[in-house]
């Protein structure tokens, strides 16, 4: 089983678009060393990204951001195992979308109840609910 983890932050300072392509060039290096995966949204100081892996790798990367002084607000929004990854081919995705975009993104991912991990009703793929936000952004 693998580990999945949705989070939203917001940037400290507003990003331009060669900061956000230089952090994931940086983030492609580290997840393909350490077996991750997944895909970020950014728009106008805000983030939504998607980790997938190993549960211990991504904790640890997790962790890394909710220390990094570039994020603050940082709120996991959906955790789960899953058994196999949405993103296999992308060490790191990245998609500039509009705000009005961010924001259905954001409803399609609603805040977590409790502990995130709790028994439920079978969830929406994660890469069928974001994928039409990656190809209108190509």
């Amino acid at each position: 089983m693998l580990y999945s983890l949705v989070y939203t932050s917001q940037a400290t300072t507003r990003l331009g678009a060669a900061d956000v392509q230089g952090l994931v060039a940086t983030a492609r290096v580290y997840n393909a060393s350490h077996h991750l995966t997944g895909v970020l949204f950014y728009s106008e100081g805000q983030f939504l990204q998607v980790l997938e892996g190993e549960r211990t790798e991504v904790e640890a990367l997790f962790a890394k951001i909710q220390r990094d002084p570039r994020h603050h607000q940082v709120q996991v929004r959906r955790e789960e195992m899953v058994r196999r990854r949405e993103f296999p081919y992308w060490g790191m995705g990245l998609s500039f979308v509009p705000v009005g975009v961010f924001t259905r993104l954001e409803q399609f991912i609603p805040p977590r109840l409790g502990d995130g991990m709790a028994r439920e009703a079978p969830r929406p793929s994660l890469r069928g609910l974001l994928q039409p936000f990656v190809r209108q952004q190509r």
